[in-house]
């Protein structure tokens, strides 16, 4: 077999993220943040890591305030992995969205989003935020139900084709 081939389909088959750097690579470090309702993985600077858990707290009591009219507890905490490059972020989605919910294989949630989209589109981090939320009060919904919830939550009016939340 000609090596040059195996190297070139090699090429070719590699992830869309190949170019993501790891800090073993020269990326910048990533550390992992905890406050009452988040568990953060970021790789932005402490300062910015910091405002991120403020105003994602802060988003969380506005969208619970909105859907039961009271601060509730809502057991456990969501994943939120915030890329601090816009680049990085698009590179690992697998579509072109703002931001987007997901539950992983042992039913975790978790929130993926880019750093900036905080202060350039809160409201999208509300709207994902209001996907894991109304999960606790209707455990079964239809996609339409869920997409019409969190769009009144987060006081958008236009659509977010990329969420990957589905009815459990």
């Amino acid at each position: 077999m000609n090596v040059r081939w195996v190297f070139a389909a090699s090429l070719l088959t590699a992830p869309a993220f190949a170019s993501f750097r790891c800090p073993a690579r020269g990326g910048a470090p990533w550390r992992e943040y905890r406050s009452a309702h988040f568990l953060i993985d970021t790789d932005a600077r402490a300062g910015e890591a910091q405002s991120l858990v403020r105003q994602l707290e802060h988003t969380q009591a506005l969208v619970l305030q909105a859907l039961v009219g009271e601060q509730v507890d809502i057991p456990g905490r969501v994943r939120v992995l915030a890329f601090a490059d816009q680049t990085d972020f698009t590179e690992m989605a697998e579509e072109v969205v703002s931001a987007y919910y997901t539950r992983g294989l042992f039913g975790e949630p978790s929130i993926v989003l880019p750093l900036r989209l905080l202060s350039s589109d809160p409201e999208v981090v509300a709207h994902e935020l209001a996907h894991h939320l109304s999960f606790f009060l209707f455990p079964v919904q239809p996609h339409w139900f869920t997409e019409g919830l969190a769009e009144l939550l987060a006081g958008q009016d236009r659509p977010c084709p990329g969420d990957r939340w589905r009815g459990r």
